[in-house]
C-alpha cells in the first residue's frame, strides 16, 4: 500500500497554552497523508479558537467536541476519535506532547520492513520546552510474548510503553469491540492495553527509536496529588482490577494472589485519604474477595489498612502498623 493514511487521535481539556506546538509538530511532518482528529472535552478556555486556526491553515485537522452523552475523560475522546478516522493506521498523541519531524515517516516505513505486526512501539523522549527535548535514558525496553508484557504492565516498577508510543493497525485492532474503558481516570494506558494483548493477542515489536517527546510539567505531575487525583485513583481500582483478574486463569490467580493483594495494599496506603469516598473501594474488596478467594487474614489486613489511611493517616505509629501489615500479607 502506497502513502497509507495515518489517523492521529488527540483528546484534549483546557489545553490552549500548549495545544499550539503539538498541532505545530504534526503540520511539519515530513509523511505527508494524515489525519488529525482533535476532540475536545468540554474546554472551558479557548483551545476551539486556537484549533480553528490550523483548521484554516490545513484541512488534515479535524475538531470535535466529545459528545454529551458519554462521559468526561480522555478515554472517552480517544473512543470518539477513533469513531471518526479513516485511517488505515492509528496513533494517538497527548495535547501537549510533541512528534519529531519524521515521526509519521518513520513509523510507516517500519511497518513495510515488519509487515507481519500489528503494533509497532517506538520510545518516548522528554522535555520542558521546545529548546529542552532529550532521550530518556532510562526507557524502557521491553518486549516479550504477549503474556508476560500484561505481568509486566501490571508488576513492572515502569510501564512497557504508554499511549503515545504505539502506532497500530485499525483493522488489526479497532475494527472490533475493543474500546478504552471511559470509566476510569487513571491507569488509562495499561488498563487498554492489558486488554487488548489479552483478548486480541497482536503481535507486536518494539523499536528503539526515539521519535515524540513527553513533556514534563510540573502541574500536570501534581494533579495526582491533590485530593481530586487521589480520589479518581481509587475511584478506578474496581474497573482496572477487573480487567487484570479477567485475564488471568484459576492457576494464575493462585500464582500470583499474594503480589495482586500487595499490589492493591499499596495503592490504598498511598492514594486513600481522610474523608475519601471509599464506594469503589469496598466494590473492589468484594471483587478481590470473589476472584481470589481471600483468607480471613487478607480480607482483615486490606480493611486495617483502609481504615488507618481514612481516620488515622500519617499520626503516629501509622507507619510502624502499615510496615507490619504489609509483612503479614
Amino acid at each position: 500500500m502506497k502513502d497509507p493514511l495515518v489517523s492521529i487521535v488527540i483528546p484534549t481539556f483546557n489545553r490552549s497554552h500548549v495545544i499550539g506546538e503539538s498541532l505545530d509538530s504534526v503540520l511539519v511532518q515530513t509523511y505527508q497523508n494524515w489525519e488529525c482528529i482533535i476532540i475536545d472535552d468540554q474546554s472551558t478556555d479557548n483551545t476551539g479558537d486556537l484549533v480553528a486556526k490550523y483548521i484554516l491553515k490545513d484541512s488534515r485537522f479535524q475538531y470535535y467536541s466529545r459528545p454529551l452523552d458519554t462521559l468526561k475523560g480522555a478515554n472517552a475522546c480517544r473512543n470518539y476519535g477513533i469513531e471518526k478516522s479513516k485511517g488505515d493506521y492509528i496513533m494517538f498523541l497527548d495535547s501537549d506532547d510533541l512528534l519529531i519531524i519524521d515521526c509519521l515517516e518513520k513509523r510507516i516505513n517500519a511497518f513495510s520492513k515488519y509487515p507481519k505486526y500489528d503494533i509497532l512501539v517506538f520510545s518516548m523522549g522528554h522535555f520542558t520546552n521546545l529548546n529542552n527535548c532529550f532521550i530518556d535514558g532510562a526507557r524502557k525496553i521491553f518486549e516479550g510474548n504477549n503474556g508476560d508484557t500484561i505481568l509486566e504492565f501490571i508488576f513492572g516498577r515502569k510501564l512497557p510503553w504508554n499511549i503515545t508510543r504505539p502506532i497500530y493497525r485499525k483493522h488489526s485492532v479497532f475494527n472490533g469491540n475493543l474500546k478504552f474503558n471511559e470509566n476510569i481516570q487513571n491507569f488509562q494506558d495499561d488498563e487498554f492495553h492489558i486488554n487488548l494483548l489479552h483478548k486480541l493477542k497482536p503481535n507486536y515489536k518494539v523499536i528503539d527509536l526515539t521519535d515524540c517527546f513527553y513533556r514534563v510539567d510540573l502541574k500536570s505531575l501534581n494533579k495526582y496529588e491533590t485530593p481530586r487525583g487521589q480520589q479518581n485513583i481509587i475511584d478506578s481500582l474496581f474497573d482496572y482490577y477487573g480487567t487484570i483478574l479477567n485475564t488471568f486463569s484459576v492457576d494464575q490467580k493462585k500464582d500470583l494472589k499474594k503480589k495482586i493483594i500487595v499490589k492493591l495494599f499499596n495503592q490504598i496506603r498511598f492514594h486513600l485519604l481522610p474523608n475519601s469516598n471509599t464506594e469503589i473501594l469496598n466494590k473492589t474488596l468484594v471483587l478481590f474477595n470473589k476472584e481470589l478467594k481471600l483468607t480471613s487474614k487478607e480480607i482483615t489486613i486490606l480493611k486495617i489498612i483502609s481504615t488507618l489511611n481514612l481516620y488515622y493517616f500519617n499520626k503516629k505509629g501509622y507507619h510502624k502498623m502499615t510496615k507490619f501489615l504489609l509483612k503479614n500479607i
